[in-house]
Parts: structure tokens; C-alpha cells; sequence
């Protein structure tokens, strides 16, 4: 358990890349092949000691890291994807407070990592919008629809930001780009 608990925060802040965290988000990636991934002694023990939520937490924070690791080499798209992958923010109104909910109940390291991770998504459409805008020769219903999808999209992670609390930084700079996306 404490294994776990260690190797979580040290692949965290996930937005942050440096020697370091790359190291130990191998590390982690190993020890969840060789341990979790599988019936094993340590899977076990994590069950008995009512514990899975570490394996979970585990798990999230690697592919948080994937996600800003995809978002720094330009590959919004597909960063975008594996965010709607992962179900932890709002995109749907019908999705705002049943993610509130849930992320009521995400650990304390996970929790942490929202405010990166909704700028990030909201950074995401951004460019999104940016492209698509760029790249349409006129604006035909198709071209509007998709537009508009996406500044709903940001608009629903802004709502989620003020629920969860997340700072006016965050907020801030999540309104800034929305305000770019008109």
C-alpha cells in the first residue's frame, strides 16, 4: 500500500515533465505490469486492505501523464480522445454533476491534478476550434455545428471548475480561452 501510495506522488504533478518524473512514471508502469495488471500477492493485499482505489488513482495519474505528454507535442486530437477516454470531466450538461460527484470521491492526488487538467482540456479545444475555423473554407452548418460543440464542450468543463472549486487561475485562464472560441 504505501508503495503505491509513494510511487503516486511521485509521478505527480502530471503536467510536469523532467527526468525525475519519467523515471518514476516507469517505475510505476512496472510495478502495475509485474503486480496489479494480474492476480498477484500485492493485488490481494491491496483487496483485503479495502485498497483498490490506489490501483485506480494509480492508473488515472499514468494516463493524465500520457495526456499532457501528448498535448506538449502539439497532438491535441488525440490528447482530446484519450481525455474523453478517461470520463473524468464534463463534455455532456447532462455530465456536470455526476462528475462532481465522482470527483468528490477521487484521492487527494488525483483531486489535485483537475485544475492542469481542465485548463489543459479547455487548451485542447481551443486549438480544435482554432484549426477548424482556419482550415473551413466557409462556414456551412457542418462547420458551425462542430464549432459550437466544441465551445459547449468548454463551457461545461468552466461550469465543473467553479463546482469543484478549482482556483480563479484556473478559471480565469479557462475563460480566457473560451473567450478566444466565438
Amino acid at each position: 500500500t504505501s508503495l503505491l501510495s509513494f510511487l503516486n506522488e511521485l509521478i505527480t504533478p502530471t503536467d510536469q515533465e523532467d527526468e525525475s518524473k519519467t523515471y518514476w512514471l516507469q517505475q510505476s508502469e512496472q510495478f502495475y505490469t509485474t503486480f496489479l495488471s494480474q492476480r498477484s500477492i500485492a493485488l490481494a493485499s491491496l483487496e483485503r486492505e479495502n485498497n483498490m482505489k490506489l490501483v485506480t488513482s494509480n492508473r488515472i495519474l499514468m494516463e493524465l501523464r500520457q495526456f499532457f505528454a501528448t498535448v506538449r507535442i502539439g497532438q491535441c486530437q488525440k490528447a482530446f480522445e484519450l481525455l474523453q477516454r478517461l470520463e473524468l470531466l464534463p463534455l455532456r450538461q447532462e455530465d456536470v454533476n455526476a462528475m462532481e460527484s465522482r470527483y468528490k470521491d477521487f484521492d487527494p492526488l488525483v483531486k489535485a491534478q483537475f485544475p492542469a487538467l481542465s485548463a489543459g482540456a479547455v487548451y485542447c479545444l481551443h486549438e480544435l476550434y482554432r484549426k477548424i475555423k482556419s482550415e473551413a473554407l466557409g462556414v456551412d452548418a457542418n462547420v458551425e455545428f462542430h464549432l459550437k460543440d466544441l465551445q459547449m464542450k468548454a463551457r461545461f468543463i468552466y461550469i465543473f471548475s467553479g463546482l469543484t472549486k478549482m482556483p480563479s487561475a484556473t478559471k480565469e485562464e479557462i475563460q480566457r480561452m473560451r473567450n478566444t472560441m466565438m
